[in-house]
């Protein structure tokens, strides 16, 4: 995205409205930029973070547990 990245959009969409469960996926090029960038999505309000390489399993998982309940 030219103006910001994942992070940055997602942390925008979070102050319109803080309800969405956002699940961060890093596309750093190495392991040490995903543990970095993962790690502040924390601290941002994320829901949850996911690492590569990613899983079908792995990614159900996930946005299961981001549901509200009675949705699975």
């Amino acid at each position: 995205m030219p103006e910001m990245d994942g992070i940055e959009s997602a942390i925008a969409l979070l102050k319109l409205n803080p309800a969405p469960n956002i699940i961060a996926m890093s596309a750093g090029a190495n392991v040490l930029d995903a543990a970095v960038t993962l790690n502040g999505a924390s601290r941002f309000g994320f829901f949850d973070t996911i690492t590569k390489p990613i899983t079908t399993h792995g990614l159900l998982q996930k946005v299961e547990t981001s549901l509200p309940a009675g949705l699975h």
